[in-house]
């Protein structure tokens, strides 16, 4: 967060505000997850303050960024602490801090960091058995199912470390296979000057016949023999060497294809290493709501890439907080629409086209497209003729905006118009996309779609007029040094 800070001024740096935005929401959402109600709190603030920053309510000085500095030292503090079983440290400085800022006072440091340091700590006894927070893939203390003569457990960065190597070996396979047709080339060229050199011969002989004596035809003639046999010789080790080099480059290709094909494997998770814990904190999420919700899992058998599952860890839980938030009604209200008070939310996980799809489903209100034209009109993002004539599923990718929140009232949940930004964004940085669809006869249905596991390629970079263009270098045949005065 201090980064992208550090790159806004007052009134500027929207992108990098926005960016800040969503990473406390993230935050948010994920303090909730693993019940960690202070941290949860001080991340509502920072939202509140970053939203007052980008309508120019309050200015980012350097006592402000210096405040939210010392505000993120206390998250890390208390998670550390937390993590370690140590005694917790107080949040009252920087909730304090923040709330002073937040109602237009400069935040008394001092004085506040005396009231601290005589107030005694929160009992640890506060924090929730560790047995109730989502255990990552990665942690060394997750149970092993298998026999432990059958399997090795290995850091999660060492499987980072090889599927690297094994995508540069499958890139020099690429390379190994355009020096094979380089070697092709080069065969061809000996066989064509060979042809050439015959027919040379034979016209220089007959015409050195004519001019010279026996003696010296014949001593031309043998040195037109040794040069012609060392030709011989350098065309049958080209294509030795070229069919030493096909051989080699296709075992390489392929020994390299099964060396990624199986660190791919190893990498893949059941769904449930990063989303078992989510039943659970949609129930919480929905009784402090004070909504009656059945919560729904299914797939979480589904395996994927490490990296993708803890790529889609914020964006659902976006979701899932923006199905309770927008979607699901309160019981009163679900009775006296014909509904069950109960609601149902549900998550599942499945592999279509070789490609993970998680459906985040509700059987709430669904989509209110009014409030959407409403909203874009107020935003300025549309006028009022256009809005009244934009089509439903044009409407419906407004709600991907940042800042787009048909909310009225801002709480823990819901409000900023931040969390369903963040799927997009997501979901765009891992070659994937996001969908939102009206269920019937009520609720809403949005669906993710992103590959199963991560992929690199090797690119060639082009800058031209300030703009960087990523060429695969597989694609490259070769390059020229072109003068600025040739091109044109």
């Amino acid at each position: 967060m201090l980064d992208d800070l550090s790159q806004c001024s007052d009134g500027g740096g929207v992108a990098q505000l926005d960016e800040t935005f969503r990473r406390a929401h993230s935050l948010k959402g994920a303090a909730r997850a693993v019940d960690l109600p202070p941290v949860e709190q001080i991340a509502h603030r920072l939202e509140t303050l970053f939203t007052k920053i980008r309508n120019g309510e309050i200015k980012l000085d350097a006592g402000v960024k210096g405040m939210i500095g010392r505000v993120l030292d206390t998250i890390e503090d208390w998670v550390a602490a937390n993590s370690g079983a140590q005694a917790l440290p107080d949040t009252a400085v920087a909730m304090s801090e923040l709330d002073a800022v937040l109602d237009g006072r400069q935040p008394a440091v001092a004085a506040i960091v005396v009231k601290s340091a005589a107030s005694p700590p929160p009992p640890v006894a506060v924090v929730e058995p560790v047995a109730e927070v989502p255990v990552p893939a990665e942690e060394p203390d997750r149970p092993v199912p298998a026999r432990a003569d059958e399997t090795v457990r290995v850091r999660a960065f060492h499987l980072d470390r090889l599927l690297r190597s094994s995508n540069e070996l499958v890139t020099e396979t690429m390379i190994q296979r355009q020096l094979t047709q380089q070697l092709v080339e080069i065969d061809r060229s000996l066989a064509n000057f060979d042809k050439q050199w015959r027919r040379v011969r034979k016209t220089a002989s007959s015409m050195i016949r004519e001019v010279a004596d026996h003696d010296r035809s014949s001593a031309l003639d043998r040195q037109f023999e040794a040069l012609e046999q060392s030709l011989r010789v350098l065309t049958r080790d080209a294509r030795e060497n070229r069919r030493l080099q096909q051989r080699t480059g296709w075992t390489l290709r392929q020994l390299g294809g099964e060396l990624q094909q199986e660190v791919r494997q190893v990498r893949m998770v059941p769904a449930e290493s990063i989303f078992g814990g989510f039943r659970k904190m949609v129930r919480d999420l929905a009784r402090d709501a004070g909504k009656q919700v059945e919560v729904q899992v299914a797939g979480l058998d589904v395996e994927a890439d490490r990296m993708v599952l803890q790529g889609l860890k914020d964006p659902v839980m976006h979701l899932l907080r923006n199905a309770l938030s927008h979607g699901v009604e309160q019981p009163d209200i679900r009775v006296s629409a014909g509904k069950p008070p109960q609601a149902t939310v549900s998550l599942r996980f499945d592999v279509s086209d070789g490609r993970l799809v998680v459906l985040v489903e509700d059987d709430g209100k669904g989509v209110d497209y009014d409030a959407i034209r409403r909203k874009a009109v107020e935003r300025g993002a549309l006028n009022e003729a256009e809005a009244a004539t934009l089509e439903r599923q044009a409407l419906l990718d407004l709600i991907f905006d940042p800042g787009f929140s048909t909310a009225r009232v801002v709480d823990d949940l819901s409000g900023r118009g931040m969390g369903l930004s963040v799927v997009r964004e997501a979901a765009a940085m891992m070659n994937g996309t996001v969908e939102v669809r009206r269920r019937e006869p009520a609720g809403t249905c949005f669906r993710l779609s992103v590959p199963l596991s991560v992929s690199t390629q090797r690119l060639f970079l082009v800058e031209c007029q300030g703009h960087v263009y990523a060429l695969p270098t597989e694609g490259v045949d070769r390059l020229y040094r072109v003068k600025a005065d040739d091109v044109g």
